[in-house]
């Protein structure tokens, strides 16, 4: 099992991060699928915001993405998006869930 770490996000585009991380590996991830598919969560909704969604910063060593309203990703979750899921630590059955 291998941990990766986030090195470092960009924000691309409306709703779309860049994500790079310790290896080089890097993936862009538009995040309107979750945010449509968890309108009921304030937390996962709230993206929608372009100030909270500008927020996204790396923390805990680049073991996570937090924005200011509180919703976090651990880099495993943000890794399986590049379909490496042979170098991650979660499986794809663990994919996001609502918090």
């Amino acid at each position: 099992m291998n941990l990766h770490h986030i090195t470092h996000i960009d924000h691309i585009a409306p709703l779309t991060l860049r994500f790079e991380f310790d290896d080089g590996m890097t993936v862009e991830h538009n995040f309107r699928e979750e945010i449509e598919h968890f309108s009921n969560s304030p937390v996962i909704a709230g993206l929608a915001d372009t100030v909270v969604f500008a927020s996204a910063e790396i923390v805990r060593s680049g073991r996570a993405v937090e924005w200011a309203n509180g919703y976090d990703l651990c880099a495993d979750q943000c890794r399986l998006w590049t379909g490496d899921t042979a170098s991650s630590s979660m499986q794809p059955s663990e994919a996001l869930v609502a918090a």
